[in-house]
């Protein structure tokens, strides 16, 4: 987009209106006059704010998960399961089964 000086004549305005190439210039002096305008302007065409809206994005939805408590994992492992007699015999399951039990976040 290509910013220029508003004309000063009303008919260099009307007159620049009637060309497609005009519809894609805008007018400094009324973009300074009208915030509104200007903010959508510059929202439309600059890089920075598109990028520090998505950086504000981010860290709107980092703020809102950060308050979320994690998931707890409960695991459990049985290992070393006698399938026939024992060496040596006469062990009992508690005496060669391996377990674990674990809570984490």
């Amino acid at each position: 987009m290509l910013l220029e000086p508003a004309p000063v004549a009303a008919a260099e305005t009307t007159a620049a209106a009637a060309t497609p190439a005009a519809a894609a210039r805008v007018s400094v002096t009324e973009l300074l006059r009208d915030g509104s305008r200007l903010k959508a302007w510059l929202a439309a065409h600059s890089p920075e704010i598109r990028a520090a809206r998505a950086r504000l994005s981010q860290s709107s939805a980092d703020t809102r998960t950060s308050r979320l408590l994690p998931n707890p994992v409960l695991d459990a492992s049985l290992g070393n399961v006698p399938v026939s007699e024992t060496n040596p015999p006469g062990l009992g399951f508690n005496e060669t089964a391996i377990y674990t039990v674990g809570l984490s976040e």
